[in-house]
């Protein structure tokens, strides 16, 4: 029987990162033990400063296998919503909103506190409204806030005006996700 395509994905990424780790030499700070993913020691990977950019891979390591055993949010999230001010490089923000656009969606059955949504609300919008943010940051901003305002109606508007600022200025692969976003929020409205 195959694996199914997420757990495939895993596995490669897998190798991609202790691939990177012994490139540079860093094979100390695996978080596979046996064999076996110490979900901690990943987690904490991916908030640690480091010149090799140690960080992204582990993200990118943590996205995949969240992909893959998406029951494994219960134990993750907590932490992942504590620390993720902690991210500033584009890239890694782009693979926690990937992240996070996973947490919210109606197929992960879990319910993040108003505390934690008002929390989350505040630095996704922080994220969006930085100049000269990575484009992929501000799609994935988009679609956040949009799964935040379906409990937040004041979101919204909020969003509604950032979009339409980014259907203005922004390039065109924005102004198409926006668009959707927009199409979105009115169809729920």
């Amino acid at each position: 029987m195959n694996a199914p395509k997420d757990v495939l994905e895993f596995a490669k990424q897998k190798t991609r990162f202790l691939d990177t780790l012994a490139r540079h030499q860093q094979q100390q700070l695996s978080p596979f033990r046996h064999d076996e993913l110490v979900v901690p020691s990943l987690l904490e990977l991916c908030f640690t400063s480091n010149e090799h950019n140690i960080p992204l891979h582990a993200i990118w390591l943590l996205e995949k296998y969240l992909k893959a055993y998406p029951s494994s949010f219960d134990s993750v999230y907590p932490t992942v919503l504590e620390r993720l001010h902690e991210i500033q490089i584009d890239g890694n923000q782009r693979i926690a909103g990937n992240i996070l656009i996973q947490l919210l969606s109606s197929k992960i059955n879990i319910q993040l506190t108003m505390e934690q949504e008002e929390e989350l609300i505040e630095l996704i919008f922080g994220w969006m409204i930085k100049p000269n943010k990575a484009v992929a940051v501000v799609a994935n901003c988009f679609e956040i806030l949009y799964l935040l305002s379906q409990r937040h109606d004041w979101v919204k508007d909020e969003l509604w005006a950032q979009i339409d600022f980014f259907k203005k200025n922004g390039p065109p692969s924005i102004q198409a996700r926006g668009k959707k976003i927009l199409g979105l929020l009115k169809k729920n409205t």
